[in-house]
């Protein structure tokens, strides 16, 4: 392996392991179970390029970062990858947005509960109690009606974003794709929605 090939694998090694939020130990334990003798030093070694990769080993990071093999020999191109990277800050900075309204609508909804329920209590009693009940209630759903819609138009954010680095990564498989497993989080967001009666 050439010096410029073995810089590529190296950052690639790199790139991948961070995508997956591996410890340079953690991935030498993986390896070790591939039965291929790394430590942690190994690692730090061919992540700075000082010690190349065999073909058996680029083959067991290939499995265990789930890419082909080639995305480790194959440099990125810089734009893109800046231009990835900016999309998937994007959709982190929605997603924690997200769950901040989803923190506010959870309140609401237990708020607009609470407030039904005291509805069905009075609204037998004194007509001024009933008013008073009423004016509550309308309050709280129009609270809950606005959060529900900005929560709403969050998810539709990050669809969009997501679409964007699902369209890069197939053009680009070579980028780090570090936005897996975010659809799965969406999905788990949908189920949530459907708990919160936001259908």
């Amino acid at each position: 392996m050439d010096y410029k090939v073995n810089e590529i694998a190296a950052a690639a090694v790199r790139r991948h392991r961070e995508r997956l939020g591996m410890s340079q130990t953690e991935l030498a334990k993986r390896m070790a179970e591939l039965d291929l003798s790394w430590h942690q030093m190994t690692v730090a070694r061919t992540e700075s390029g000082e010690r190349p990769l065999r073909l058996d080993e680029a083959l067991a990071l290939a499995n265990i970062f789930q890419i082909p093999l080639d995305s480790l020999m194959r440099p990125v191109d810089e734009n893109i990858q800046r231009e990835y990277e900016a999309i998937l800050r994007m959709v982190h900075h929605i997603e924690e947005k997200a769950n901040a309204v989803e923190e506010k609508i959870a309140a609401s909804h237990a708020r607009l509960e609470r407030t039904r329920r005291e509805y069905e209590k009075v609204k037998m009693q004194a007509e001024e109690m009933t008013r008073r009940a009423a004016q509550a209630l309308g309050a709280a759903e129009a609270e809950f009606d606005h959060l529900r819609g900005e929560y709403q138009d969050h998810v539709i954010m990050i669809q969009r974003h997501l679409s964007l680095l699902e369209d890069l990564r197939e053009r680009y498989p070579e980028i780090a794709a570090e936005g897996d497993g975010l659809e799965d989080a969406m999905d788990r967001r949908r189920r949530r929605v459907r708990k919160l009666g936001l259908r």
